[in-house]
This record gives C-alpha cells, structure tokens and sequence, in this order.
C-alpha cells in the first residue's frame, strides 16, 4: 500500500505510518508535515522509490516537547531543495534518523540545499538491514549505500546541518564504479557546513570499489566546513 499526501499541512501525531509493497510502498507528502508527539517513525519497507521531502517544504518537532523522527526505507533519501527539518520553533529537540537500505540491498541519502536543524537533539544518518542502539536512538547497523552504477553513498550540497549540543554521527559507502567520485560521503560544496557546539561530529566513508583506471573513490571529501565549539570531530575515510 502507498500514501498520497496531498494537503498543505499535515499533522502526524504519534506512532509510526508504514508502507510495503515493490513499486507501490510509498509514502508521498506535497506538503509540510508537522510532528505532534514525542516519537515519529516513517517506514518506506520492499520498495524502490525514494522517501522525498519536497522542494521548499518543512518538517517541523510541534509536539512542545523534546521529540524524535526516524525516516526508514529500503530505498534512498532525499532532501530537495529548499527543505527543512527542525525543531526551531517548537524550542524543543528533534533527535533524527535517516535510515536508508535496510534491506541491505543500497540506498543512499542526499541533502540539496537543505537544513537540518535538530536544536540540541541527536542526528544520524547511515543505512544497514540490522539495528543497533547509538545515543539511545534506535538506528541502523550501517552504512547508507548507494545502489547506482555510480555515485555517493551520503551527499551534501549548499546544506546545512546543525546540532547544537547534540551529536552527528553519519556513515556513507560509495558505488561500485569506474567513475569518479563514488564516495562514502561528500561535502561537495564550500557553502555546504556541518555544525555543533558541544555535541560530537563523527564522519565514517568508504569509497566505492573501483574497478576501472580512475582512482578517486574516496571515503570522505570535504569542500565545505565541519566544525564544533568544543566538541570532538572524527573523521575515518576508507578509500
């Protein structure tokens, strides 16, 4: 079964909304989606189709209390242009997943200039077909793959991601390919930042197996800026 969101507004609160089917579980919103309780889970399971948070629409923590959203699928993640999550107005944290390929067959998540602002809360974004327990978020036991012939596992482009004293933890493997810049992970703008102030940033790429004569495959690259006020950076790049 799919959902079709078609409203301006919409508010979710609480629970989970899960679809299934090939082809068919998708969860489509052309709207903004406002979050009406402490805990949200956006399950995309068996499908192809991508979890798209359309150009210039919003997510929103409105619950007035500290919350958290997951967005799983077995598919990719994007983020188009113009889109947001946060808690901002609410002043209360949205700890986040983005959870792609968890059936272990790729899935990749990319953020176009888009924002990610989780106000004190924790985010992760990675992939894996099992789970496993990080800041006492339940997330996934791996990396986000991308499926194509070529590309990122986790892209960011002219975005930006804050978390104030929460922490970032995000994990990438690029495709397989002969072509360039199949990375784990890229920051691949200079107006692209990363950002806490006391909370840890962990980066983990790996670049995708090449099996041509190019040779750029990285684990991380980094155009844009990674910083924290006081808070550990770790960045492992396996390429």
């Amino acid at each position: 079964a799919s959902v079709n969101v078609t409203a301006a507004t919409i508010a979710i609160n609480g629970g989970a909304v899960t679809t299934t089917g090939a082809g068919t579980g998708s969860q489509t919103y052309s709207g903004n989606i406002t979050l009406g309780s402490a805990s949200t889970v956006l399950n995309m399971r068996d499908t192809a189709t991508a979890f798209t948070l359309a150009s210039n629409k919003s997510i929103t923590n409105a619950s007035g209390v500290d919350a958290s959203l997951t967005i799983k699928t077995t598919a990719n993640i994007l983020l188009d242009s113009g889109s947001n999550i946060s808690s901002v107005g609410s002043g209360k944290k949205l700890n986040t997943v983005l959870w792609s390929d968890s059936d272990a067959n790729g899935g990749a998540i990319t953020l176009t200039s888009s924002t990610i602002t989780t106000n004190g809360g924790h985010l992760w974004i990675g992939g894996g077909s099992g789970s496993t327990t990080w800041n006492g978020l339940t997330v996934g036991d791996g990396s986000a793959v991308n499926p194509s012939a070529a590309g990122n596992g986790i892209t960011l482009t002219s975005s930006t991601v804050s978390s104030g004293i929460g922490s970032i933890y995000m994990n990438g493997k690029g495709a397989n390919s002969t072509t360039l810049h199949s990375d784990g992970i890229d920051i691949n703008s200079n107006t692209t930042s990363i950002q806490s102030t006391t909370g840890s940033i962990t980066l983990i790429g790996t670049g995708g197996t090449n099996t041509g004569s190019n040779s750029n495959n990285d684990g991380i690259r980094v155009s844009g800026s990674i910083q924290s006020t006081t808070g550990a950076i770790s960045l492992t790049g396996y390429g």
